[in-house]
């Protein structure tokens, strides 16, 4: 029976409970009662991570046991009143117990008349499992299997010191065929890779085999970090919970990263030599992709990865004197057309989910200031560049597609001259704002699943500017922006799903 398991934390109980295509219920999760004490990893107001860790996991252990499988997504409803500092440990939590692809979200506490009689959960040491279905069974047989769990716990903690997480649970894909995130089973021990190696891939019409590795996790994203001339790739959560490693293995300025649509592997340029590279998610097999320029490119400068079809990308090239040119190419450099964007000023291609089109922004001055107007172009060529802003003062830039192709998000400059990041339709309609403030926002890229966006701000906590730049995320649909701790001097576009 393939089911959701909902676990919903309340500030005074905990309960539990399920839904399948047959049938839904409540958990049962100790002899007695449906229903948890919250106190036991909430005093004052304040979450202790490692009981609430420990609670999860152990309700993710009770469902699997009782109803005879594992679940294939999990959803936490916690407290609407929770601040951003206790998400973030809510979050932290999630990552400790193995389910750090769980979905959240604010729902109102489950209230009780009458306090749920006393339960294992009530100590200090909370334990791993609970099987009231099974509670007669001979209790050397429950220490065994609770050993076991815990083992599976030292690991998973183990693996976040380390700096590597770990999906517990199979999770229903929110991606088309072929984009998943993981399947590992709750309570499996993963092995960690010393040396990691990527296996190689071809890829269809491109006459190139491209480095691959187990798919990053929905959680897990890119971000280029460090100094102006020496930006390293960085592989990061947005739990915030286990520093970025690095991921980038050539020298000078790695950006500009690239995700396939599998999640396997990252492409980038890197400015010092003037190349673009290619590796496994997992940082293994780093190598140049495309050494020598495209005919008549000059300088790739930005580029974008076909989602639909993984043997071309689109780059932005740039040479001096000459206006910038739109090339679709295979990822050997050769050259397939020429896009005809329409002014002498273009940056920050991206390619819509569907592989058909392809969003820019473009200036009528080649040497104006970074920004311009929003156009689309059809990725074969065959029509005129369709503007979605109009923008002459050269304010609107880093155009990025919704992972459903409905959407654009992009950055404006504002009348005081700071910069805000905005949402519209595909088509330039319902332009509004999502992130704005005297701060810098800028440089949005979209979640898997589409809810939130990733920006860079130099906001401070009061949302004022600063001097050092970091990685937020905040809903499509408003919120605070919350910091993900990956300050730096510079901070450049993240990839969170394809680019």
């Amino acid at each position: 029976m393939a089911y959701r398991l909902n676990i919903d934390i309340g500030t005074r109980f905990t309960s539990a409970s399920y839904v399948s295509a047959e049938e839904s219920g409540v958990l049962t999760l100790s002899p007695s009662a449906r229903r948890l004490s919250s106190a036991q990893f909430l005093a004052d107001g304040r979450v202790r991570v490692d009981s609430l860790a420990w609670m999860l996991r152990g309700i993710v252990a009770t469902a699997s046991q009782q109803l005879q499988e594992v679940p294939v997504s999990v959803g936490v409803r916690y407290p609407v009143s929770w601040d951003s500092h206790q998400l973030l440990l809510l979050w932290e939590a999630l990552v400790l117990a193995g389910i750090p692809d769980a979905d959240t979200e604010a729902g109102a506490d489950p209230a009780a008349t009458v306090l749920a009689p006393r339960s294992p959960f009530d100590h200090e040491q909370p334990p791993v499992e609970i099987a009231p279905a099974r509670a007669s069974k001979e209790g050397a047989g429950w220490r065994k299997r609770g050993w076991l769990v815990a083992t599976a716990m030292v690991t998973v903690v183990a693996g976040v010191t380390a700096g590597v997480i770990v999906t517990g649970l199979p999770r229903v894909s929110q991606f088309p065929a072929g984009r998943q995130t993981s399947s590992t089973s709750v309570g499996s021990q993963p092995t960690l890779a010393t040396t990691p190696t990527a296996a190689e891939r071809p890829t269809s019409g491109s006459g190139v085999d491209l480095p691959t590795s187990d798919p990053l996790p929905a959680q897990q994203f890119v971000v280029p970090r460090g100094k102006d001339a020496d930006t390293e790739l960085n592989l990061a959560n947005v739990a915030g919970v286990v520093g970025p490693r690095t991921l980038s293995a050539a020298d000078g300025r790695n950006s500009w990263p690239m995700l396939s649509g599998d999640r396997r592997t990252i492409m980038y340029i890197n400015y010092a030599a003037g190349t673009v590279r290619a590796m496994g998610a997992d940082g293994s097999g780093d190598r140049a992709l495309i050494t020598s320029q495209p005919r008549g490119c000059g300088e790739i400068t930005r580029a974008s990865w076909s989602p639909a079809d993984e043997s071309i990308m689109v780059v932005e090239c740039r040479a001096e004197r000459r206006p910038d040119r739109l090339l679709v190419i295979k990822l050997d450099g050769t050259v397939v057309r020429e896009l005809k964007a329409g002014a002498p000023r273009v940056e920050d291609p991206t390619i819509s989910p569907d592989g058909q089109t392809v969003a820019y922004w473009a200036a009528n001055t080649r040497g104006g200031p970074n920004g311009g107007s929003i156009y689309t172009l059809a990725m074969d060529g065959s029509s005129a560049p369709v503007q979605l802003t109009n923008r002459e003062a050269g304010s609107d830039a880093d155009p990025a597609w919704s992972p459903d192709g409905s959407m654009i998000a992009f950055r404006r400059r504002g009348p005081d001259n700071n910069f805000d990041v905005y949402v519209m339709r595909a088509d330039g309609s319902d332009v509004r704002p999502v992130a704005t403030g005297p701060a810098t926002e800028e440089k949005p890229a979209w979640s898997p699943d589409g809810s939130q966006l990733m920006i860079i701000s130099n906001r401070d906590a009061s949302g004022e500017p600063s001097r050092a730049y970091d990685v937020y995320v905040l809903n499509v649909d408003g919120g605070a922006p919350r910091p993900l701790g990956l300050s730096a001097n510079v901070v450049l576009t993240p990839v969170w799903s394809y680019r």
